[in-house]
């Protein structure tokens, strides 16, 4: 996975590297909301998502997560140089849900 490998606002140059690279492109700074991560997946900006609770707070968060879970796209979770406690709430929200628990690219099936 590379995240967001272009600036937030090089939308085009975003598109054009998700369709020619076999690697996934995991927006970042170019989705805060769910709105935003809602454009950029169906635009094809993007193909995974970094959710950063600090950044969207735990309800966005847990719409997007529902919109990428719905949607069968990878989700990471990131932090914003959050202290060790904004951290380890990040680490709480993404162990609570299946979606963001698993290896990426992984099903429940191919899990060992």
């Amino acid at each position: 996975m590379l995240e967001e490998p272009c600036d937030a606002s090089e939308a085009m140059g975003r598109r054009r590297l998700v369709q020619q690279s076999r690697i996934p492109i995991v927006g970042d700074e170019s989705v805060p909301t769910l709105g935003d991560v809602s454009r950029e997946l169906l635009s094809g900006g993007s193909n995974a998502i970094c959710i950063k609770t600090a950044r969207s707070g735990f309800t966005e968060a847990q719409q997007i997560l529902g919109l990428c879970e719905g949607l069968g796209v990878d989700v990471t979770m990131g932090n914003q140089i959050d202290t060790q406690v904004g951290s380890l709430a990040t680490v709480t929200f993404g162990a609570a849900f299946e979606a963001s628990s698993r290896r990426a690219g992984s099903s429940p099936t191919t899990w060992t």
